[in-house]
């Protein structure tokens, strides 16, 4: 007999181990959707065509829509994905990335008007580039005795790639402040919405810090993370190791966000291009 969607849902969510918060908003997205290639075109269609929705969310609701039916594709329960090919407006960096003086900046205002948990996870999201959920279920125990740090993805449940490598004397020694002598197990920055409370503090700071520039894109914590891996692209260092420390499924994804040249860099190559411009024109060289 032929299972409702609901059924093929929850045989997905057991498939790719997704959270409760995940499973809902598979059935909140796909509610109104069916096992028939026609109509369920016709609702990916009406999703496109509401004016309610911004972009951004009719862009996650077409990619759940997008995943889930190219699993049951997959598995031979359908023939046609409704949403493929379909893609919604243009990625757009929400958040600007920070100058050294502005990383300074905050992260003096920390150490001085914060505590040793808030200095620590700010500058472990700086020095490690990695997510805020990741840092936020740190425990004792993975900082190894050499000062690598092992880092969690909360979104797949794995561990990172590789271990990452704490060069900053003031990162270390924040560590022994605020580990001391805990139990090994325990977290560093507190448990659930404990550690998410030093999120949202930082967060705050840095609004009250940093207005929006002209095109309305804020400093947020996430922008350590562009920090940090657009300054290993600009020091030269290959993309297959960016993707490892970073944690991204493939280094398309690396290139396609990060791989952009300074500034300086584009002028430096604008200034080449005049100059030789220059010299070609030069009457002597006829």
């Amino acid at each position: 007999p032929v299972k409702d969607i609901a059924y093929y849902i929850d045989q997905y969510a057991c498939k790719r181990t997704l959270s409760q918060g995940s499973v809902w908003q598979y059935n909140h997205a796909l509610k109104e959707f069916n096992l028939n290639a026609d109509n369920d075109e016709r609702m990916v269609a009406e999703i496109l065509a509401r004016t309610d929705l911004k972009d951004t969310s009719k862009k996650r609701m077409i990619g759940i829509v997008n995943t889930f039916y190219k699993y049951l594709v997959q598995i031979g329960v359908v023939k046609r994905n409704p949403a493929a090919g379909i893609r919604i407006g243009r990625w757009q960096r929400r958040t600007r990335i920070p100058t050294d003086a502005e990383v300074e900046r905050i992260l003096t205002y920390t150490d001085t008007n914060g505590n040793e948990a808030d200095a620590l996870f700010l500058r472990l999201i700086r020095d490690t580039g990695a997510r805020c959920s990741s840092v936020e279920i740190l425990r004792i125990c993975d900082m190894s005795d050499d000062w690598h740090l092992s880092l969690y993805n909360v979104k797949t449940r794995k561990p990172y790639s590789v271990s990452i490598l704490i060069t900053d004397p003031v990162v270390k020694q924040l560590w022994k402040s605020v580990a001391g002598n805990r139990d090994p197990m325990a977290h560093i920055f507190g448990e659930g919405i404990e550690a998410k409370r030093v999120t949202r503090r930082l967060g705050c700071r840095m609004q009250r810090l940093f207005e929006p520039d002209a095109d309305g894109q804020r400093i947020s914590i996430h922008s350590f993370r562009h920090r940090f891996g657009c300054q290993l692209i600009e020091k030269g260092t290959p993309i297959t190791t960016i993707a490892f420390l970073m944690d991204h499924q493939s280094a398309s994804v690396t290139y396609q966000y990060y791989a952009r040249p300074a500034q300086s860099n584009v002028d430096d190559a604008m200034r080449l291009l005049g100059s030789s411009n220059q010299d070609s024109d030069d009457p002597s060289d006829r």
